[in-house]
């Protein structure tokens, strides 16, 4: 599928890389882009067709704080206390920067090594969980804290973990000092400090010593470990409810707060409560869209019922287009009409449902292109949607300085990128799509951790 190839990892250059920021200012709803937020980005995302920029703006119009990576409540946790301790093992505010990363990714090894020995169930919410389990059973009696590539939990601790990963969303939440971005705002450390009010002192300096520098550690013997493992227990308290529900899952204390994300998080819980047929266990997708753009319009909340159904709008055409060019992946030499008659067979006279003229604000430089291929799938002009697709690529990949993944020749397709692909969508997966997120699933998986206790996990822990 488009959107599930190697994590970070750009198209045009076949390494990865950590990459710029995408900072969308919305502005009667037309964005205007900096670059590229690696947060948002899908995990694995090659983005072929450059769509990260435009779902992103219009998930930014309703989640202003969340990421596609940041569904775990337990990572938030741990690098609130890492930032916490971090700054308490550095010597001098004068070389605090500079000593601040290295302390931080030993406090997550260490963390990450607490929550594996104190709950087997946490395992799965352990970024990493391949090294830490590989380091325990190899290493259990000694375990180095450091930075050395050897004992990095991620092929790039920094960019892959918390510290590249989470960082930004606790900023956004109102955790991180706007000036000092190492150091908790005084809500976020007042709320440490409470919780670790039950740690002796001892314990505390303890764990503060052993990232101060590399130190190797007992997992069995060690007095830190267990308190960690306390700490970091998979199911949340209910002064810990009161903390991250305002703050993640709410949006209450984000630097320029909406209360539309409080009133999206009363109707995502809504349809997923009895007599509703949605569960907490499933991920958030087109049937928990349309239920709460219904239920906002229904409680008279018409500006968020108007972002969600622009979501719903632009999903309609972002992902039926993904989904159609990951079926093109897999058509190499076939006639382009050929192609198209197969699709006919599909879906009929055409998406007839496809409304998005009125979005080509967000839609940007591609708005031509984009409309276009919604006139002609609307159209049933399916040949002249896949010519479509074909350009924008080319497009897209041109800008980027690459090469396009398929070309004509001849009216014959070339996949020039063959390790992407999938079948043709069923009717009912293109009336339907949910290719792209809008950082909605996080929030209903943090909202669900936070007041409902389902712990869940990170189903990208292991890199």
């Amino acid at each position: 599928m488009v959107g599930r190839a190697a994590e970070h990892e750009w198209p045009w250059s076949n390494r990865k890389s950590k990459q710029p920021t995408i900072l969308p200012v919305l502005m009667h709803h037309a964005p205007f882009f900096t670059a590229l937020d690696p947060d948002a980005r899908i995990k694995g995302s090659r983005d072929p067709l450059g769509f990260e920029r435009i779902w992103t703006a219009f998930g930014r119009e309703v989640v202003g704080n969340l990421t596609t990576v940041t569904r775990s409540v337990r990572q938030f946790s741990t690098l609130l206390f890492g930032f916490h301790l971090a700054n308490q093992a550095t010597e001098s505010p004068a070389d605090r920067d500079d000593e601040f990363l290295p302390v931080f990714l030993r406090f997550e090894q260490l963390a990450a090594y607490a929550r594996y020995r104190g709950d087997q169930a946490a395992a799965r919410d352990i970024r990493g969980i391949r090294a830490v389990r590989r380091n325990v059973e190899r290493h259990r009696r000694g375990l180095w804290l450091s930075r050395k590539s050897e004992w990095q939990l991620l092929s790039d601790q920094k960019t892959y973990g918390l510290y590249g990963l989470f960082r930004m969303a606790a900023c956004n939440s109102g955790w991180l000092h706007p000036d000092r971005q190492t150091q908790l705002s005084p809500r976020a450390r007042e709320f440490v400090e409470r919780r670790l009010l039950p740690v002796p002192r001892r314990v505390q300096d303890e764990i503060v010593r052993s990232i101060a520098k590399d130190t190797k550690i007992d997992l069995d013997k060690s007095s830190i470990v267990g308190v960690l493992a306390e700490l970091l227990q998979p199911q949340l308290s209910s002064e810990e409810g009161d903390f991250y529900g305002p703050d993640l899952v709410r949006g209450v204390h984000q630097a320029k707060p909406w209360h539309g994300q409080s009133q999206l998080w009363d109707c995502i819980e809504a349809v997923n409560s009895p007599p509703r047929t949605l569960r907490w266990s499933d991920e958030f997708d087109m049937a928990h869209l349309h239920a709460c753009i219904e239920l906002a319009r229904s409680r008279g909340h018409n500006e968020l019922a108007d972002r969600l159904d622009r979501i719903r709008r632009a999903e309609e055409l972002l992902g039926a287009a993904a989904m159609l060019y990951d079926f093109l992946l897999t058509q190499d030499k076939q006639p382009i009409d050929t192609v198209a008659k197969e699709i006919a067979q599909a879906f009929g006279d055409g998406l007839s449902w496809l409304n998005v003229a009125d979005l080509c604000p967000v839609f940007g430089e591609s708005a031509e292109r984009l409309v276009s291929l919604a006139q002609h799938l609307a159209g049933g002009r399916y040949a002249a949607a896949c010519r479509t697709l074909i350009e924008h690529n080319d497009e897209v990949m041109r800008q980027r300085g690459g090469n396009a993944w398929i070309v004509l020749k001849q009216d014959t397709l070339e996949v020039r990128f063959l390790e992407e692909g999938g079948n043709l969508p069923t009717l009912k997966e293109i009336q339907h799509p949910w290719v792209h997120t809008y950082f909605l699933n996080a929030l209903k998986r943090v909202g669900a951790c936070v007041y409902h206790g389902q712990t869940g996990g990170d189903e990208d822990a292991a890199e």
